[in-house]
């Protein structure tokens, strides 16, 4: 065998095989993983056992801390001031934290300044990043818009906690 035909020889699985050696041991996991997930799906377990629990009620449930992540444009002292006079959120027993890394939720604050008058929030799962909860209002600057995202989000704390009537 001569150097040229070893080149053009091993481009199929054979070639996969003699350069095993050289696949990083992560690749080779997520290639078995994926491998028994396509088998199990196959003979009709399923991966549902694997997947995460994705359900909003049930991950708002089971959350306690709340970070509020605010930007130069739209600081989250506001929000936090109304969430702290709504009812609704204090009935829920969620406590506002101000360490990223100890919150269950996240809720993201966003305004673009100059002439936008929007101010939007996302509640997100960090976790399962999972969106709970978005919503916006229009107002002259972040003071005047807390009231209204305060609102919005109590409401949809109030309704993701509040178990389903059967």
């Amino acid at each position: 065998m001569n150097k040229k035909s070893s080149k053009t020889e091993g481009r199929g699985v054979s070639s996969f095989f003699r350069g095993a050696s050289k696949i990083h041991p992560f690749h080779l996991i997520v290639a078995i993983l994926l491998g028994g997930l396509s088998s199990a799906t196959c003979w009709g377990q399923g991966t549902t056992e694997l997947a995460p629990k994705l359900d909003p009620a049930e991950i708002l449930r089971s959350s306690r801390a709340i970070f509020i992540a605010g930007n130069r444009n739209f600081p989250p002292e506001p929000l936090e001031k109304k969430l702290f006079e709504n009812k609704d959120f204090l009935a829920s027993g969620l406590v506002i934290v101000q360490d990223r890394q100890k919150a269950d939720l996240i809720i993201e604050l966003e305004h673009q300044g100059g002439i936008n008058r929007d101010f939007t929030y996302r509640m997100i799962h960090p976790a399962t990043d999972v969106v709970l909860g978005s919503g916006k209002v229009i107002a002259w600057d972040s003071i005047r818009a807390a009231p209204g995202l305060a609102g919005q989000i109590s409401k949809r704390i109030k309704q993701l906690r509040t178990p389903p009537k059967r």
